[in-house]
């Protein structure tokens, strides 16, 4: 397999042999190379999430993806992302899907998906022992009511050891999308089976929870109350009773939320507001009241979809988020704030092409020396989801290898995708050289003219390679060198 590493501003491609645990791409200062960590999956890899231990190990669970879901995997990680425990099933079912993980106290490892039962989808869990034994076998814990649930959730675990999980399902008799919370305790014992939290009225999603001090749930959803969408807030104590009632906090959707040690909330969220989706942030007290007014921490581009936030131990704010700038790619995107809502390290592209392909679906952890742990989705691998993985330093001088930016007229391929030929035209002074690779970095078409593409100019690749075969759909990554710089654009061929 091949790697493309950036050399002083020039693509240089090394061939290099990697195995399930062995590292790809690497990409900015501060921050590891990529690690595919789900080779053996079959078919897609979908909804990771990570916990990180007290011996800063890093536990990832997934599924494997389909429509009614697969069977739910996971590994074992050490700080550096060396593989302790390879790819293992922790489901006994093929229709598992929508995996959130936890570590407690003793470093067991607590797992909760949607899981298939008699009367339609419920919550499934089981507890792995920290050296991957099984301590708490697969089994249902709460069964299905006939709805469609649970499509989302989140888990937290307090001091006691017990499981917190609040998740989304469809209310059958009317057909209601609601949040329910349930409370396990620390081998899965049911000690609170469903209790719904959201409005009986109102379609509900994308729930969040974290957990205080005090034993307390602070919670937080998307409520549908057209013409808007509203993140709606509510406060339980352990055993579901309301202590605060669902109130509207701002516009938005997809929060992600985590308490301080003052017991203030610190939550990031997806808002339509301005041009495009973007991702913002606001901070409430331990009732759920504002403190610091929403504050956009993403530019506006097509699209950011879902974000996720860890503290750290020096109540430092870890986000990350995925922006889809075009209909075809997203970048995995990073900042730091401080609980006062001040920026530490500005948006920060951690992982992006000619090495990546709508990466989606980001979470991050810190572990107990503040290093920073992200796991994605990815379809740089002929166009199938893998799980990656990445570490963080954490450190305020991290800063994005110098990249050369060009004006939006510079270069276009059009159309994009295509199916027979593309045209790649350009307003540079000279193209010195232009090159096709596939998204493993291997060369796979060199335009040896390049006196036939100086200003004003194009080219047109007909989808063959330098032997003039026909080469197979995916994601290729057209290089231009100019006098100026490297440019590289992604190019989606359709068979």
């Amino acid at each position: 397999m091949s790697s493309v590493h950036r050399v002083a501003g020039v693509f240089t491609v090394l061939t290099i042999l990697i195995s399930a645990c062995d590292l790809l791409n690497a990409y900015p200062p501060g921050w590891s190379d990529d690690i595919l960590i789900s080779p053996q999956t079959a078919g897609y890899s979908d909804y990771p999430d990570l916990v990180t231990d007290n011996q800063n190990n890093v536990w990832v669970a997934w599924d494997s993806a389909g429509w009614t879901g697969g069977y739910i995997y996971c590994t074992k990680r050490d700080s550096l992302g060396n593989c302790l425990i390879p790819e293992t099933e922790v489901s006994p079912s093929g229709y598992s899907r929508y995996v959130r993980i936890e570590a407690d106290a003793e470093d067991n490892i607590h797992f909760v998906w949607r899981a298939l039962s008699y009367e339609g989808y419920g919550l499934g869990y089981a507890k792995f022992a920290n050296n991957g034994a099984v301590v708490v076998s697969p089994h249902l814990v709460v069964s299905g009511t006939g709805g469609g649930g649970p499509i989302a959730m989140e888990i937290a675990i307090d001091v006691w050891d017990d499981i917190r999980v609040i998740w989304e399902e469809t209310e059958v008799t009317q057909y209601v999308e609601q949040i329910n919370y349930t409370l396990l305790n620390s081998n899965g014992d049911t000690l609170v089976s469903k209790l719904t939290v959201s409005p009986p009225d109102t379609n509900c999603y994308y729930p969040s929870i974290c957990v205080d001090s005090a034993g307390n749930n602070h919670i937080l959803f998307r409520a549908n109350c057209p013409p808007f969408e509203w993140l709606m807030y509510t406060k339980v104590d352990k055993y579901g009773n309301i202590i605060v009632p669902n109130s509207i906090v701002t516009q938005g959707t997809s929060p992600s939320l985590v308490c301080d040690n003052s017991g203030n909330l610190h939550v990031f969220f997806k808002s339509p507001a301005g041009s495009g989706n973007s991702i913002y942030y606001t901070k409430l007290n331990n009732s759920g009241n504002i403190m610091v007014n929403p504050v956009c921490v993403s530019v506006p581009y097509y699209s950011s979809w879902q974000c996720h936030v860890a503290i750290d131990s020096d109540q430092y704010l870890h986000t990350v988020w995925d922006e889809n700038r075009s209909r075809e790619f997203a970048w995995i995107v990073y900042t730091k704030m401080d609980t006062l809502g001040n920026v530490v390290i500005p948006p920060l592209d951690i992982v992006f092409p000619p090495h990546t392909f709508w990466s989606i679906e980001a979470r991050i952890a810190v572990d107990n020396n503040n290093r920073l742990h992200v796991v994605w989705i990815d379809g740089r691998i002929d166009t199938v989801a893998k799980i990656f993985y990445k570490r963080g330093e954490n450190e305020t001088g991290i800063e994005e290898l110098p990249e050369t930016h060009y004006e939006t007229t510079a270069f276009s391929v059009t159309p994009n995708p295509f199916r027979h030929t593309t045209t790649v035209r350009h307003s540079v002074p000279r193209v010195v050289s232009m090159e096709i690779f596939d998204s493993s970095g291997r060369l796979v078409k060199a335009f040896d003219q390049v006196s036939t593409i100086e200003q004003p100019g194009s080219a047109v690749w007909d989808g063959t390679d330098n032997h003039g075969s026909r080469i197979s759909s995916g994601v290729y990554f057209l290089h231009i060198q100019s006098p100026n710089g490297v440019q590289s654009i992604p190019v989606v061929l359709l068979r």
